[in-house]
């Protein structure tokens, strides 16, 4: 049987052997096995990259006839490295018998200039002479002097592993690394040698007998020893070189002068197999390569092939994939620049075949990152092939809807009989797809499903609808009409979100004609109104789908009216929301576009009005007003550009390591948001079919007129509740029985409707005062609110304040109804009212806060109006004493700029009785102006017929008072309760600083005495006292102790004599001294009875209770003696 294909990975490089064959084929299969156990780093020269090999060899005997002849460049069937064997031990066998057949081995080789070889000797351990004398020199010295001078690495010994494995691993090793190296260097010498060859060859091209034919197999040839050697990319290297030569010289012959050699590719072609993907050499294909034999489709075929080979060998069937569809379209392409003749469906068939191979290949590698990667090209290479295959169905008749003639079926026989004699599974599929026309549609329709799935997979929807729209066509014409409308659907789809708006006109032809084929009305009619919309279509197409429609809606008169969506007719770009003056109504002025053909007239036009859940509340309070108040809004609503959306980017700097700037750089963040698919996500699909939302609050328009472009429309509503409102859905009637709405959602436009109540304010001139009558007015502001005749006011105020009607004869009151007349929109009314607020009877001057409730006819709850007020005047008490005798202080103080006039002053003693008191005041004509934080004060002197039992007075402060106006009126009366505590004197102090012995004056520098007296002159509970000097220190100097307790226990009389010293001269007051409560440690506390004070504390006596009678009393200091003098 004749060999067909060769595999030229299953090649070996071919070693020899020479010397002691038997020796050798005894370790040969140790040095077969041990040789591609590891790899091995092959560095080839010019700076290569650094590859990996595992070396394996194929021993053959050495002869004359392996060795290379001159002109032979299979580099695959020649011997590239030579060896030679020997055993021998005794130096003088070696010089008589060994060394001659070492020199003509070496001779043959120089003569046929081969430098790769090497000589082994390999020695046996002899465990018996280990003991004795090693001799002088050896039969491996012997061979390393006469042949190892200038190569010691081609010289090894290498002990006998079939005798004593143990002790030769070492060498053993050393033999096989060596061979591994020398047999790479052999190559890496011949290949360079053979590609300087190539290059010579490949310089020569131009010139006249140059065959590409016979330079393809000469470089081919270094492609095979790469690939034998299992350096696949370095193989495929060679091959892409030749492709990439081929094509120029094709382009090239376009452009200029057809080479001779190119013309055996101009003949016309007689067969069309497709690829054959297999790891060996097809040597048909190859012989006809030789014999220039060969067409240009069995040429690519070829090289392709093999390209395919590397790529499979390095487990990149991806790649494969990626090349198969631009090889295919360049050959297409080279056909035609060469002017190839070909039979009708040739190039078809060759396609399809080639695809079907190259999907089966690929479906081999059934790893999931292999399915990953490879799926992104193997979907269109399905398409490819589906097109192809119906470019064949076509041709041979086998379309659904057409007849088999005679001259198809005559074409059907021409495709098969350029196909060869090989049974492949790509020509089987073939074969049976074009043998009838139910196993054409079969074989088709499992194409396209496979195409769309895997688009679909990769996630390129727009190619998976794309083809769908096809299949759609193929599925009308086998009268499928339900599963055609599917496929148009989703294709529409695409091209309208993608904006492919001939496409969408198109498809939407289609689907008209399938929905009326399907006999569904509803969808017929809708897709005549969008038809009609369609701008890329002609008029005369648009009309004629409109009168269809109307038509349609005549004959049917539909109830319910059916549903369409307005944003295939019509598009709203502009609204402005606005509130009429003196009107109730809230119109809309909209911007409608109309892309029908012609002028309509639409019955209702209306908006939908939405009320936000969030202002359903505060919006009821006010749901009985009349009047509504609404804000303007005006909003643009042309949709927005996807182009135009801002895109994630950053700017990023590169910097050296100088810190200098190396490049500056635009990158994004997240590369798959700007990239991703919009109808890949649910939110951005368009939604089909709509509901008619809840209409009941909506702005409205009847029969209007609507032109092609732009229409300026006016819509209105009835009074609206108040509330938060946004537009809703858009409702067009476009005729009797046919509605277009707009998505629920689609409008973003808020506007308010506010019911604004009327306010009621006070409206004051100034400051209010306390403790006079005061004219002020009620201010009600309308607001645009209609208040009727005889609506009634109820004023109610707080405790302290009464108003009244100015002149009015009722009293003032706490409550008040006042009776208003009519007030229109937009307009105010001040009511004048008097007011008066008590003052407070405590001494403070603080602010007085009083609040007024309304209650108005136009809201159910009452309003409350704070009120604050000034007081007009205000008093304070302040007790004197004079030893025993007590006198009350108290001062009036006007707290506002009103002049008052102050008369009657009196104080009354409530608490205890029998004490009473007299005025030790001047006396005073009439009345008394203060005004402008002016003061007058009055005093009284407290008179007892015994002794105050009660530390504690309360009094009553009286006076009248009247502002300076021109009339006459009623003095005010103004009371003030003050309560006085510790009114009783308990100790009287008197001091007396007095010379020393001897001494007539005070002088200054010299110790006088201090003498405190502590007079107890009324009963108390304080027998513990302690006295404390305070002198001015630029004065005074205390000598010794400056305090002191004493205990007034029996007596009420104490004396205490201290040393002072004056420190300048003159009239100096005396020290001060200051008597408090000493509470010695573990005392009962007199808060809590139960409670013991663990340390003594001082408390201070309340003022009044301790009488200084030498208060402001001075002594008379004299300047120090001179000392002359003394």
């Amino acid at each position: 049987e004749k060999i067909t294909e060769r595999s030229i990975m299953d090649s070996k490089p071919i070693v020899t052997y020479a010397g002691d064959k038997d020796l050798f084929l005894s370790l040969e299969p140790t040095l077969s096995a041990s040789l591609p156990l590891e790899a091995t780093e092959w560095r080839r020269s010019y700076g290569r990259a650094i590859k990996f090999v595992n070396v394996t060899a194929d021993f053959v005997p050495f002869t004359k006839d392996v060795l290379p002849k001159e002109g032979d460049f299979h580099l695959t069937d020649q011997p590239m490295f030579h060896t030679y064997w020997t055993q021998c031990s005794d130096v003088e066998v070696y010089k008589s018998t060994i060394r001659d057949d070492i020199e003509m081995w070496m001779r043959v080789l120089t003569q046929y200039n081969i430098m790769d070889w090497m000589i082994v000797v390999v020695e046996t351990y002899d465990f018996r002479k280990s003991n004795k004398l090693i001799p002088r020199s050896t039969v491996y010295d012997k061979i390393r002097s006469d042949y190892g001078a200038k190569h010691a690495d081609r010289c090894l010994s290498v002990i006998n592993p079939l005798r004593s494995e143990s002790r030769s691993a070492g060498s053993w090793r050393g033999l096989v690394v060596n061979t591994r190296l020398l047999l790479l260097t052999a190559y890496d010498r011949t290949l360079l040698k053979f590609e300087e060859l190539i290059r010579e060859q490949r310089e020569r091209r131009n010139q006249a007998g140059w065959s590409f034919t016979k330079y393809f197999l000469l470089q081919e040839e270094l492609a095979f020893v790469l690939e034998m050697l299992g350096v696949y990319e370095e193989a495929l290297v060679q091959y892409d070189e030749l492709d990439a030569l081929f094509t120029q010289f094709i382009l090239n012959s376009n452009l200029g002068e057809t080479p001779s050699w190119l013309t055996q590719f101009q003949s016309p072609l007689d067969s069309w197999d497709g690829l054959c993907l297999s790891s060996g050499v097809n040597l048909k294909e190859r012989s006809k390569i030789e014999n220039n034999s060969v067409s240009i489709l069995q040429f690519r075929n070829y090289l392709f092939s093999r390209q395919c080979a590397m790529l499979l060998f390095a487990n990149k069937p991806s790649e494969v994939a990626e090349r198969t569809l631009p090889f295919l379209h360049n050959c297409i392409r080279e056909l035609s620049l060469l002017d190839v003749t070909y039979p009708q469906g040739a190039v078809a068939c060759w396609v399809f075949l080639s695809c079907i191979e190259i999907l089966h290949t690929c479906e081999n590698y059934t790893e999931s990152n292999h399915v990953e990667q490879y799926s992104r090209y193997t979907a269109g290479i399905w398409a490819y092939a589906r097109q192809k295959l119906a470019d064949l169905g076509q041709l041979c008749g086998l379309m659904p809807g057409q007849e088999q003639t005679s001259e198809q079926l005559h074409i059907a026989v021409q495709i098969f009989s350029g196909l060869g004699d090989d049974f492949t599974k790509p020509v089987e599929k073939l074969k049976r797809a074009l043998s009838s026309q139910q196993e054409f549609c079969k074989q088709y329709l499992e194409l396209s499903e496979l195409a769309m799935g895997t688009y679909k997979h990769i996630g390129r929807v727009r190619c998976a609808r794309s083809l769908g729209f096809d299949l759609a066509k193929f599925y009308w014409s086998i009268k499928d009409h339900t599963t055609a409308t599917s496929f148009l659907q989703n294709a529409l789809h695409c091209y309208e979100q993608d904006g492919w708006k001939q496409l969408a006109a198109n498809a939407r032809l289609n689907l008209a004609h399938s929905y009326l084929q399907l006999g569904d009305i509803l969808r017929y009619a809708k897709m005549c109104v969008s038809i009609a919309s369609s701008s890329e279509l002609p008029m005369s197409v648009r009309v004629k789908h409109y009168d269809e429609m109307l038509k349609i809606l005549g004959t049917s008169k539909p109830d319910p009216p059916w549903i369409g969506t307005l944003s295939e007719c019509m598009s709203l770009t502009d609204v402005d929301i606005k509130v009429d003056p003196g009107s109730t109504k809230v119109s809309a002025t909209l911007s409608l576009t109309s892309n029908l053909p012609v002028e309509i007239i639409c019955p209702h036009v209306s908006v939908a009005l939405l009320l936000s859940k969030h202002e359903c509340k505060s919006s009821s309070k006010h749901k009985d007003s009349p009047e509504t108040i609404r804000r303007k809004n005006k909003e643009q609503l042309t949709p927005s550009n996807p182009l135009l959306q801002k895109l994630p980017m950053a700017v990023r700097l590169d910097y050296k390591q100088d810190k200098s700037l190396a490049g500056a750089n635009l990158e994004l963040k997240n590369q798959k948001i700007p990239l991703k698919r919009q109808d890949s996500h649910g939110r951005y699909r368009k939604i089909t079919s709509v509901s008619k939302s809840d209409f009941s609050k909506s702005l409205m328009a009847k029969d209007v007129s609507l032109k092609p472009g732009t229409n300026t429309i006016v819509l209105t509503s009835k009074e609206t509740d108040p509330g938060n409102y946004k537009l809703g859905q858009f409702c067009v009637t476009l005729c009797k029985g046919f509605e277009l709405l707009s998505l629920q959602s689609q409008y973003k436009i808020h506007f308010e409707v506010v019911r604004t109540l009327p306010s009621v304010t006070l409206n004051t001139q100034g400051d209010l005062l306390a403790g006079l009558l005061q004219t002020t007015a009620l201010r009600i502001n309308s607001l645009g609110y209609y208040i009727p005749s005889d609506s009634v006011l109820k004023l109610k105020t707080s405790n302290g304040l009464t108003v009244q009607r100015p002149g009015s004869s009722d009293s003032l009151s706490r409550e008040l109804s006042i009776q208003i007349p009519e007030i229109k929109p937009n307009s105010s009314l001040d009511v004048p009212l008097c007011l008066y607020a008590q003052l407070p009877l405590t001494k403070e001057s603080h602010p007085i806060e009083h609040s007024i409730t309304l209650r108005v006819p136009w809201a159910e709850e009452e309003c409350c109006m704070p009120l604050r007020l000034e007081p007009a005047l205000g008093a304070t008490v302040r007790t004197h004493t004079a030893r025993l005798a007590k006198f009350l202080l108290v001062t009036v103080s006007a707290l506002s700029s009103q002049s008052l006039m102050v008369h009657d002053p009196a104080v009354t003693i409530l608490c205890p009785s029998g004490i009473t008191v007299s005025p030790v005041n001047p006396p005073v004509n009439g009345s008394i102006e203060i005004g402008n934080d002016m003061k007058v004060s009055y005093m009284w002197k407290l008179d007892s017929d015994h002794t105050i039992e009660n530390s504690s007075l309360k009094t009553e402060f009286t006076l009248y008072y009247e502002p300076i106006t021109d009339m006459i009126q009623e003095p005010y009366l103004y009371k003030c309760a003050f309560d006085i505590n510790n009114v009783k004197t308990l100790f009287v102090i008197e001091c007396k600083v007095e010379p020393t012995r001897g001494n007539e004056f005070c002088r200054v520098s010299t110790v006088c005495h201090l003498t405190v007296k502590v007079t107890r002159v009324n009963e108390c509970d304080e027998i513990s006292l302690m006295y404390e000097v305070l002198a001015e220190h630029n004065m005074w100097a205390v000598c010794g102790r400056t305090a002191g307790v004493m205990l007034l226990e029996t007596d009420d009389e104490q004396i205490v004599t201290l040393d002072v010293m004056p420190l300048i001269n003159g009239f100096l007051p005396l020290p001060t001294v200051r008597l408090s409560k000493y509470i010695p440690a573990n005392t009962k506390s007199q808060n809590n009875s139960s409670r013991v004070e663990s340390h003594s504390r001082l408390e201070p006596f309340s003022p009044g209770q301790v009488y200084n009678v030498n208060k402001g009393s001075q002594v008379h200091v004299i300047t120090a003696a001179s000392p002359h003098h003394m």
